[in-house]
């Protein structure tokens, strides 16, 4: 199953986004050469058994073969999407310094910060104040929202036999990140040090945000911006689940991930 997606298809994060999910089932089943299975990010469930019913695992055997056929050429792709193209900008977000996300800093809620707007970057976060409200309500495409890798499920009672040339995919997809001139918030400590808000102590006085005009300094809104260059977010691969009393496995099976400039560092 394959899925349309335009710029205008965005969701928070907060929202469950609903996957494709194939089901195939029957007592034989024959995937001839050149079929194809997709459900970009989402499950294929393939089931033979004898006898058919809701619950695969409530199946009663009957005497007769049961089967899964898969042959060469066949693809069964539950990969995750590598189509979705943003700027690095996006994950610098403006959060509001007010109760809500002053209330595990007691320190700042009648600090020289407090009714700020603060630019903070997402990937790093701060302990400096709350920006919950701000990650729930990030808002992504359909396409980077199925980038993960989805599962495929071949269960059979009897057989599975997947032959040389067949491929199951559940490989991992990809966010392309575009280089921008981006800053988040710097603030100004009591001691007069300025500090990026990514590493800003909650528990310690500030002056106000650097920038901000009653400093009388010259720098607009704390941000001080720097060229970052752009880079790739790899997805996680998905799962493969096989079972039956007899499995020939002669096929491809790619579970790959692809590793960007922050592959180790970045969450999915």
């Amino acid at each position: 199953m394959l899925f349309r997606s335009t710029a205008d298809d965005q969701a928070p994060d907060k929202q469950d986004q609903d996957v494709s999910d194939v089901l195939i089932t029957g007592r034989n089943i024959f995937l001839d050469e050149g079929a194809k299975v997709v459900a970009t990010g989402g499950n294929i469930d393939i089931k033979a058994k004898t006898q058919i019913s809701s619950n695969f695992n409530e199946a009663k055997s009957t005497d007769g073969a049961t089967g899964v056929w898969v042959d060469k050429g066949v693809l069964l792709d539950a990969s995750g999407d590598d189509s979705t193209i943003v700027s690095v900008a996006r994950n610098f977000v403006e959060v509001e310094a007010r109760g809500n996300e002053l209330a595990d800093s007691p320190l700042q809620r009648e600090g020289a910060i407090r009714g700020k707007t603060l630019t903070v970057d997402l990937r790093k976060g701060t302990e400096f104040l709350n920006e919950q409200a701000a990650r729930d309500n990030f808002e992504r495409g359909i396409s980077e929202r199925l980038s993960t890798g989805g599962e495929v499920s071949i269960q059979s009672e009897g057989s599975i036999t997947v032959s040389k040339g067949a491929k199951i995919d559940v490989s991992g997809g990809k966010v392309t990140h575009t280089g921008a001139s981006v800053s988040s918030s710097y603030l100004i400590r009591d001691d007069g040090k300025i500090i990026n808000i990514s590493e800003a102590d909650p528990n310690r006085v500030y002056l106000g945000v650097f920038g901000d005009s009653k400093n009388g300094l010259v720098n607009s809104n704390g941000l001080f911006y720097k060229n970052e260059q752009g880079y790739i977010e790899g997805k996680d691969a998905g799962s493969i689940t096989i079972a039956a009393p007899s499995i020939a496995l002669n096929g491809s099976i790619d579970a790959g991930t692809v590793s960007g400039r922050f592959g180790t560092e970045l969450d999915s």
